[in-house]
């Protein structure tokens, strides 16, 4: 069984630099289109904040990893899995920590990760997740 069979998936909008291009797209396509210095303008910002964007979600998902892999052991982990209905033995890598890391990834690409929190701050309320 693979990792997307009888996992729970939250739509299938898309993410990152998919979504940015999407907008642009949309927005490109309507009647009251920027001119050229505004439209180059506008299109420099959204690059430099899709560049802070992605730092910030990197320092996110670290921490989180962090967080995981000094609050929980393996048989905690399984149950997480569990809880979210993840297969354990389906996540990337071997060991606790690569399992930890595994499952991170998994909730970021498949849009997960406020379920994810909301679910270790409820195992650990005195951690800030």
């Amino acid at each position: 069984m693979s990792i997307h069979e009888g996992s729970r998936r939250i739509g299938d909008e898309p993410s990152g630099d998919e979504a940015l291009k999407l907008a642009l797209a949309r927005w490109r396509n309507r009647p009251e289109r920027l001119s050229g210095p505004i439209e180059a303008l506008v299109l420099t910002e959204l690059g430099r904040i899709r560049r802070i964007v992605d730092g910030l979600e990197q320092l996110i998902l670290a921490r989180l990893i962090h967080n995981l892999e000094r609050s929980f052991d393996e048989e905690e982990l399984r149950s997480l899995c569990f809880a979210l209905s993840v297969n354990y033995d389906d996540l990337q890598g071997s060991g606790r920590a690569a399992r930890m890391r595994g499952l991170v990834g998994y909730c970021f690409r498949h849009g997960l990760i406020g379920e994810l929190t909301e679910e270790l701050r409820r195992l650990r309320p005195g951690l800030n997740f």
